[in-house]
């Protein structure tokens, strides 16, 4: 049985839904290769690189009887999936592919953590938020950990031996250790005292099953719903489904010292007497990727994956603690393995979009080439000094800019900026592109060229963007569909397979099919990511036992969502607040000085007070907050807070300087509730909303159907007090809800007093499928009104919020997949009939025990039960990825959420202002200065003794996490100013209600 190298990796994505770990695959998704090449000898690489031809082998036994047999290399069944017309030619040269190799593995941990005794630690555990950690070892001593202070908050003694391992409570009020005294303690976090002993066994020492398959000491357990995963010093991790009887073995050959589960369950990381930790795929046991830095060579030493799987967290016998950044160690295996002539040095080349990508997943290379301190950091768009010593790694999109400026760096006929370079595309080039930088004369100093299928943004761990605003306009404005559209679909197409293609994800493709013969923008692209998925994996049969599912729908089958006023927190803030890009916020603070001064906060998951509230409704919010703020100031406050004191405490915690983290993050979210509180208050939202609520459901509050909305609508229309905005979204909904004709509409306009480009906002609704003379049906599924209606409203300071009663049109569709009850002649598959059965065929019992009652092990499994990405072109709301998180945790199904950009209510109406004619066109760029002297340009850039001190200045208006590249564009160019016109400057002196409704209803009877 072929051994596995040590520390080796393999260059495929693991196949999970965290998005923490799509665009960590970069570069492991499978790479198409050029067709044959003649030229300059460029073609295109592989990634497909693992460390050996002998891959760990992993072995399946049904009934823990059957005979042992490998599983095919994982590396031999990539290369089979890889498009064919892609297949090297062997008659041309070929760029050296580059392999990873131990020598070559990355040893970059992302923090050591350490304490004064310097003592072997042999337990680590992340509690359940992943903001402390617990550690054991030989001192006997267990240690409670804030890793971002690096302080340590809390010591537990009372072990007489060594501490061995260690396990936390689901509420983090608890957690049990053992030691080398074989005695389990029960620990209780806040008092430190212990609960309970348990010494030795109890009764009797017979086991419920006996597994004696391993033939040496078990060195780690771990147990997921009912899977068992067991190392063995004999190097061999052996995986055990409980419930169907059957045994998965992994060979690593070497001594196992920890193994553990990812939280999706489709990863498992082992450690080993190797000074390696091993992360490896659960489905076929390939190695994904190795860590190694700490020491471990003679004891046993644990490892774990932190709450969100972005971390790989290990003890070590030098008496620290060891943290690896996913992201960042995958970014600089791919920079590690690229090797330099003798004498050279690297230098990376990133343009603008590349960088905004990579600092979505949570990687700032300026920021990891800087620990680093061995390569520089340099912006592709910008001009850069000749460095004949030195050869780029360029991480670029393959656009004809980009490829212009990389050609531009190795020109024959001046001297060559570099004297090599290794491109990797963060998407697959067009073949023009690659023939036009195959053909050129410079192609000589191109040594490899690989695409990273990585263009996408990943904004939270359930959502994904593909930061292009602009196919808003391509894809529904009259004046550009006919040029735009069908380029526009393509690459929407390319992007998607792109997402897919880094999880390794071959789904079965659905899409919302309009009645609308003019509106099938979900169709079109569905059917084109069906042929380039069917490109991508070619000749490779869909694996799993219930394949993932894509459904493809677009704005038009749902334009009510980004309308309605919604009071979930997130939703609220980016819709009534100033927040750049949806997650930078300025609010007002006090410094250290306690002088007030303006800040900036980052609204992500990264803030774990903000994870928590993000889509919890307001008056949630307002009481997470009292409560928390109370606790936390129990000693500086005399009394409980209300609603009024706000203000108050933001300024007691400010001179707080002992709790300045915490003080922080408060004061954010304190601020933003406060002001949503005000704006709603001096706004009229509530009773906007609960007109929006029933003109969307077609229901009032207590579910009495109205024979009409009109006096309703009415008084708002003519209520000063109303902003414009709030007019203009109320006058859409009716409009799309209700038989509206256009002189009628006109009559509407003017009662509201909005001026002729305000009203090209509602009518452009015409371009969404909207019917603006047609009523649209009564909602006749309950998914409309969900069970929020039953509810009571909420009353919080002196306000009275409606719970909503609608939902988006996303929960229908998930619950109809889920439960298998979608109705298929709206939403039908891409693929043919007989292809379908095909992959459905193998749904089928897999055991005997299967058909047995399951009731007594709900809640035992915590693998996702289905996997779904839902794709909206056109823009999604936060209402709508709000619906995605609390969908996935009712249903337990892996569920993604994405769009060609992230929209909202404020955002949505500038895009429908403008939608007939679409964007202005940008400005022209600015000419370009003359050329520096030869002299100018011959010695290299200097940084001063920290050659990366200005590192991070280059990349200053670089995108953030969740930065929509294409918003960014679209806000930077102002709309055009509205002129005043004479109904805006007339203001109604006579505001009687009485007298409006009379007004409306003549209207109605006239056009009647």
């Amino acid at each position: 049985m072929p051994k596995m190298p040590k520390g080796g990796s393999r260059a495929s994505a693991t196949p999970t839904m965290s998005l923490a770990a799509i665009l960590a695959a970069h570069g492991n998704a499978a790479e198409k290769k050029s067709p044959s090449s003649t030229g300059n000898g460029i073609a295109r690489g592989s990634t497909s690189s693992t460390s050996s031809s002998n891959p760990p082998t992993h072995t399946t036994v049904s009934g823990l009887a059957s005979p042992v047999a490998p599983r095919p290399s994982p590396a031999v069944k990539q290369l089979q999936a890889l498009p064919s017309h892609y297949a090297s030619s062997s008659s041309s040269p070929s760029i050296p592919k580059k392999s990873s190799s131990t020598s070559n593995l990355p040893i970059h941990e992302d923090q050591v953590v350490s304490d004064a005794t310097g003592s072997q630690i042999n337990a680590c555990q992340y509690n359940s938020t992943g903001e402390y950690i617990l550690t054991g070892g030989v001192d006997r001593t267990i240690r409670l950990w804030n890793p971002a202070t690096r302080f340590c908050i809390k010591n537990y003694e009372a072990h007489g031996w060594e501490v061995l391992d260690l396990a936390v409570s689901p509420e983090n009020g608890k957690f049990a250790s053992c030691g080398g005294d074989k005695t389990v303690f029960l620990w209780d976090v806040l008092s430190g005292m212990t609960l309970r002993r348990i010494l030795r066994y109890y009764n009797t020492t017979m086991g419920l099953q006996i597994l004696e398959e391993p033939k040496d000491s078990v060195t780690s357990i771990k147990i997921q719903g009912s899977d068992l995963l067991a190392g063995c010093v004999d190097g061999s991790i052996r995986t055990y489904d409980i419930r169907m009887g059957s045994l998965i073995t992994d060979h690593i050959f070497e001594p196992i010292t920890s193994v553990s589960f990812s939280k999706d369950g489709n990863c498992v990381l082992a450690s080993s007497l190797d000074n390696t930790i091993r992360l490896m795929d659960r489905a076929d046991g390939a190695l994904l990727n190795a860590y190694k830095g700490h020491r471990n060579d003679k004891y046993k030493i644990r490892s774990c994956l932190s709450n969100s799987d972005a971390h790989v967290l290990s003890g070590s016998e030098d008496g620290k603690i060891y943290i690896w950044d996913l992201m960042e160690v995958r970014f600089l295996e791919v920079i590690d393995n690229v090797k330099v002539e003798p004498g050279r040095y690297k230098y990376v080349i990133v343009d603008t979009r590349a960088s905004e990508i990579m600092a979505s997943a949570g990687c700032h290379l300026a920021d990891v080439l800087a620990r680093e301190g061995t390569m520089y950091l340099e912006n592709l768009e910008k001009r850069r000094s000749p460095s004949p010593n030195v050869e780029a790694i360029y991480f670029a999109m393959p656009t004809e800019d980009s490829v212009r400026r990389i050609i531009r760096d190795f020109k024959t006929g001046r001297t060559a900026t570099y004297s090599a370079g290794h491109l990797f595309f963060l998407s697959p080039m067009e073949d023009k592109m690659f023939d036009h930088l195959r053909s050129s004369t410079d192609a000589k100093y191109i040594k490899s060229l690989k695409e990273l299928f990585m263009d996408f943004y990943a904004i939270e761990s359930r959502v994904f963007s593909l930061g292009n605003r602009n196919a808003f306009f391509n894809l529904f404005s009259p004046s550009l569909k006919e040029r735009n559209q069908h380029g526009e679909i393509n690459s929407v197409s390319k992007q998607l397979v792109s997402v897919c293609a880094s999880l390794q994800l071959n789904p079965i493709v659905s899409y919302y099919r309009s009645s609308d013969l003019s509106m099938q923008t979900s169709k079109n692209i569905a059917m084109t990511v069906q042929l380039e998925l069917d490109e991508y994996y070619k000749g490779q049969p869909r694996v799993g036992f219930k394949p993932p599912h894509l459904i493809i729908i677009d704005r038009s089958l749902d334009p009510i969502t980004p309308i309605l006023h919604d009071f979930y927190y997130q939703a609220l803030a980016t819709d009534l607040l100033p927040i750049k890009d949806g997650t930078k916020f300025e609010y007002s603070s006090f410094g250290q000085d306690g002088q007030p001064c303006e800040k900036v906060a980052i609204l992500d998951e990264n803030d774990k007070t903000f994870s928590k509230i993000r889509h919890n409704h307001i008056t949630d919010c307002i009481k997470f907050l009292k409560t928390n703020v109370d606790n936390f100031v129990a000693d500086a406050m005399s009394k409980p807070t209300t609603g009024n004191q706000l203000d108050a405490i933001r300024e007691q915690m400010a001179r707080l300087p002992q709790f300045q983290e915490n003080k922080e993050k408060f004061s954010v979210h304190l601020s933003i509730v406060n002001e949503c509180l005000e704006y709603i208050k001096n706004n009229k939202l509530v009773d906007i909303s609960g007109l929006e609520q029933s003109l969307a459901t077609g229901q009032l509050a207590n579910g009495e159907i109205p024979k009409s909305f009109d006096p309703e609508i009415a008084v708002f229309l003519d209520d000063n007090s109303v902003r414009m905005v709030d007019r203009l979204r109320l006058l859409m909904l009716f409009f799309i809800t209700q038989a509206v004709p256009q002189e009628m509409r006109n009559q509407l306009f003017q009662l509201s007093r909005c001026d002729y480009l305000d009203r090209d906002i509602a009518n452009n609704l015409e371009f969404l499928g909207v019917k603006l003379d047609v009523a649209a049906p009564p909602p006749a599924k309950k998914w409309w009104i969900t069970e929020l209606l039953q509810k009571k409203s909420v009353a919080e300071d002196d306000i009275e919020y409606d719970l909503p009663r609608y939902s988006p049109v996303i929960k229908s569709i998930v619950d109809g997949v889920v439960n298998g009850t979608l109705d298929r002649n709206q939403y039908p598959y891409t693929l043919a009939p007989d292809e379908l059965e095909t992959i459905q065929a193998k749904k089928t019992v897999r055991s005997l025990r299967s058909a047995q009652p399951t009731f007594h092990h709900k809640g035992r499994r915590n693998e996702p039960q289905g996997r779904l990405i839902i794709f909206i072109a056109g823009g999604v709301t936060y209402s709508e990825i709000r619906m995605a998180y609390e969908m996935a945790a009712t249903h337990n199904w892996d569920i993604l959420i994405g769009s060609t950009h992230i929209m909202t209510p404020p955002s949505f109406m500038d895009d429908m202002k403008i939608l007939r004619n679409g964007p202005p066109p940008p400005p022209p760029p600015p000419p370009r200065s003359p050329s520096p002297p030869p002299e100018a340009l011959v010695s290299n850039k200097s940084f001063g003794s920290n050659p990366f001190s200005s590192v991070k200045n280059v990349f200053a208006s670089g995108g953030s996490s969740g930065q929509q590249p294409g918003q960014q564009q679209q806000n930077a160019q102002p709309l055009p100013q509205r002129p005043t016109t004479q109904l805006q400057q007339h203001a109604s002196t006579a505001s009687d209600s009485s007298r409006v409704k009379e007004k409306l209803k003549g209207f109605w009877n006239e056009f009647k």
